[in-house]
């Protein structure tokens, strides 16, 4: 359901807007969101911190050439030289963390947050400090978990940088490898330390899971041409939307292996599987997150939204339909709901004061 529609379940009152603009007083309004979408990227490769916002990726030789030298110190200060009872304390508190921001997803977390922590416990410079899978149903956080988690660490002085670098498999052919996928591992891997995420597994071109294959298997990779991709004392994640009817625990779902290729699967040393939203779950984040907007809402537009409890049940139905969860929830939110109000502010179809926001079969 788009923008138009989601408002006006919402807002009847903009019932009234569309019959002016049926008796030509007012043009046709740009169509605006739309219904939620999986994780994409608008190019191969993306640095990102918490809220995915891009950090500066050095391109000089001296640049890299510094943060090289910096991650190495980062490597020998940081993480090496923390007591196991510090480490105990450190992961302890960023669970705590991790649990308030990521609803029903502890053991999902319990599992992220284990697959780092060993390779804190076992400080070995020099090679990959873990190949982790991260799967489950789209929208449930397993994403935004693993920014978080990065995030924390560098706050805890146990990483020295807070970026996470995605690379979209989908996007290379067979011709990119000796060219855009070689330069964006390269740009991936040379800060010397960092999580490197790769999407899109299931739909990669088979030449370019071969190379992907190799770091997991060797740890680098080199092309016929001699370039080589070392990922030496870095986390490799791949990620992998998969839909689940139920929670599990202990093993990995026969869903879920069967979407990941065999060479890298059988290079995986640790996996964490989320778990589908129930709509008490949907309801209570949506429920958190449009009270949020609509405070920003009377804070930046002094446009005063207040939502009734009927308001819930609907969407959270048509949310559950999508089976996108958070990510459904993100796109209502923020593009039809507050983008949405925003923009019709702006352009005075609503003034300042009160609205009432309600479900359509309540009226």
């Amino acid at each position: 359901m788009g923008f138009q529609k989601w408002l006006r379940i919402l807002l009847p009152e903009l019932q009234l807007v569309d019959y002016v603009q049926a008796k030509g007083l007012r043009g046709k309004k740009q169509r605006l969101g739309g219904q939620g979408q999986a994780m994409v990227h608008p190019g191969a490769l993306r640095t990102e911190s918490v809220g995915g916002s891009p950090q500066h990726v050095p391109h000089s030789a001296s640049g890299v050439g510094k943060v090289v030298k910096d991650a190495k110190y980062g490597m020998k200060q940081m993480g090496l030289n923390r007591s196991n009872e510090e480490l105990d304390s450190i992961f302890t508190e960023i669970k705590k963390e991790l649990n308030s921001r990521i609803l029903r997803q502890g053991p999902f977390i319990d599992e992220l947050l284990v697959s780092y922590k060993n390779a804190f416990f076992k400080r070995e410079k020099g090679k990959v400090q873990n190949t982790i899978l991260l799967a489950g149903p789209a929208g449930t956080g397993k994403y935004t978990t693993l920014q978080l988690l990065v995030d924390q660490l560098y706050k805890k002085k146990l990483v020295p940088y807070k970026r996470v670098v995605t690379i979209d498999l989908r996007n290379y052919t067979e011709e990119d490898i000796h060219s855009n996928f070689v330069l964006d591992c390269s740009a991936a891997f040379e800060y010397g330390i960092g999580t490197v995420c790769f999407l899109g597994l299931e739909k990669a071109n088979a030449e370019v899971l071969k190379y992907v294959s190799r770091l997991v298997q060797q740890g680098y990779f080199r092309t016929s041409n001699s370039l080589m991709v070392d990922a030496s004392n870095y986390f490799l994640v791949f990620y992998s939307d998969v839909d689940l009817k139920e929670e599990v625990h202990g093993q990995l779902p026969a869903e879920v292996a069967n979407k990941i290729p065999a060479p890298i699967l059988k290079g995986v040393q640790s996996y964490a599987i989320s778990a589908p939203l129930l709509p008490a779950d949907v309801e209570a984040i949506l429920r958190g997150k449009l009270q949020a907007a609509a405070r920003r809402l009377e804070n930046q537009t002094q446009l005063n939204v207040s939502l009734e409890p009927d308001v819930f049940t609907g969407l959270v139905e048509r949310i559950m339909l999508t089976k996108k969860y958070g990510e459904a929830i993100e796109s209502l939110v923020e593009k039809d709901f507050y983008l949405g109000l925003v923009d019709l502010r702006s352009r005075g179809t609503l003034l300042a004061g009160g609205f009432r926001a309600y479900s359509a079969a309540s009226r």
